[in-house]
């Protein structure tokens, strides 16, 4: 009876022990899993910090700027000179720190005679201002690799290529300015998106429609997202790279079977040959279709601001436009122009690129006076370099295209960053230098730039009044 019993409750109590078993196990998989989550999460925000000593035994000033959001790299400019003054210091904005400098004499410490030797960090940590939202942060690629992906770019992006498209740049800035809402009006948001639709108009030109403008667009304010959010900029960042690859990839199939003209089709050929991988093509068109939309509309709003507060400017250069009314392509490419004076002196004000890529110091290195180790990640802050009193004087903070006629050349070389530094020039500037000339042509022949003032402006984000002249 009792071994009838036995074997009838046992199958129940195997499946209750079985069941138990498995519990048990499952439950030790879930904590192995939480704890393996929980030290990678760690090691990622686990931080390096770099010591660097003057020679007097004195630590460099660091600054720990992870807990503030920067639109800009204005705002960051200035949290760094309110806190080190022009000298260099270590700041942190993730997880690695950086070691950042300013001054023209530093500029000189770091590069030396080998500036091609230094390694360029392709990609920082997503939202940092001195980073870019591409998958891949903090990889060192080499000298070769780089080259060889600008072989591919250069070209379409050099000055021929550019002068080329100056009759359709003209044209279609003229038709903006038409339709354009005059009065009082926000500058920044006036100019905003101009500099980027004419890049895209450059790149892509038979893909270039509206609607896929559109998409474009949206795909500029998830990158905008991924870098300005103060949470789950990760998650944004993830969600731009996979909808960016799959409108790329779009594109370039289209352009290909339907034999279309277009840039973004040719550099992508690169890809085919193996000078650059799937990866490299995407972040550096990334680079240039949008890290620097912000930044763009800002110069945009300098030079008419400026040129709206001094009268006499204005209209000297109003003047000197309509003397080289006949001289075409031949005016925007001079550099003895008051044009020209006038967008170096918003570009000093305002570079588009606030902050250079990170580079890798080749070997150790005395920069003012501090032994910087090798491999340290050296970035250069534009805004304070190019207000630097020791090149640009006592009134470096104030807007004067004509301190171009009186500086002299020779300090221009590291105490003038419009476009980033580095060995390897900014990619885009011969079309930015083109479409912010042929703008600010355009606007000043048509329109009347004035102040804003004496409560006549609707709202109070107004900078800028804007009059169609008869």
């Amino acid at each position: 009876m009792g071994s009838k019993l036995t074997t009838a409750i046992w199958p129940g109590g195997s499946q209750w022990l079985i069941t138990k078993q498995f519990a048990v196990f499952g439950g030790f998989i879930v904590l192995c899993l939480f704890i393996a989550r929980l030290v990678r999460s760690r090691t990622r925000q686990r931080t390096i910090s770099i010591t660097i000593t003057h020679k007097n035994g004195q630590r460099l000033l660091e600054i720990d700027a992870r807990s503030k959001k920067f639109k800009s790299g204005g705002q960051l400019s200035r949290f760094i000179m309110d806190r080190a003054g022009t000298l260099p210091c270590l700041v942190r904005t993730g997880p690695n720190q950086e070691l950042v400098i300013s001054r023209a004499q530093d500029v000189r410490d770091f590069y030396g005679q080998d500036h091609e030797r230094y390694a360029k960090l392709e990609v920082s940590q997503p939202g940092s201002p001195f980073g870019y939202v591409m998958p891949g942060a903090m990889v060192p690629q080499s000298d070769q690799d780089w080259r060889k992906i600008r072989k591919h770019f250069e070209p379409l992006l050099s000055s021929q290529a550019v002068s080329r498209r100056v009759p359709r740049f003209t044209r279609e800035i003229k038709t903006w300015i038409k339709t354009l809402d005059v009065g009082f009006v926000e500058s920044r948001q006036t100019f905003d998106l101009l500099l980027f639709r004419m890049m895209y108009l450059h790149l892509y030109e038979d893909a270039y429609d509206d609607r896929k403008y559109w998409t474009l667009l949206q795909l500029y304010l998830l990158h905008k997202k991924a870098v300005e959010a103060t949470q789950g900029s990760a998650k944004f960042a993830k969600k731009f790279h996979r909808e960016w690859r799959e409108f790329s990839q779009m594109i370039v199939e289209v352009a290909r079977n339907g034999h279309w003209t277009c840039p973004v089709e040719v550099i992508h050929r690169g890809v085919r040959a193996n000078d650059m991988t799937e990866e490299a093509y995407l972040s550096t068109l990334s680079e240039i279709m949008f890290s620097n939309v912000e930044s763009t509309c800002q110069v945009f709003s300098t030079v008419f601001t400026k040129l709206a507060a001094n009268r006499a400017i204005q209209d000297a250069l109003r003047l000197e436009i309509q003397v080289n009314e006949c001289a075409g392509d031949a005016y925007l490419h001079r550099a003895d122009t008051l044009l020209h004076r006038v967008l170096r002196e918003s570009l000093r004000l305002s570079p588009p690129m606030g902050f250079s890529k990170p580079e890798l110091t080749s070997e150790a290195k005395t920069i003012a006076g501090y032994h910087v180790p090798a491999q340290t990640p050296v970035v250069i802050d534009a805004h304070r370099t190019n207000t630097d009193a020791a090149t640009w004087g006592p009134d470096s903070e104030v807007w004067d295209p004509d301190r171009f006629l009186r500086v002299d050349v020779k300090a221009l070389r590291c105490g003038f960053i419009p476009y980033g530094a580095g060995a390897e020039p900014c990619l885009w500037k011969e079309v930015a230098d083109v479409i912010f000339k042929i703008t600010i042509t355009a606007i000043v022949e048509q329109i009347s730039l004035e102040p804003v003032g004496g409560g006549e402006e609707k709202g109070g984000a107004a900078d800028l009044n804007m009059r169609r002249l008869k």
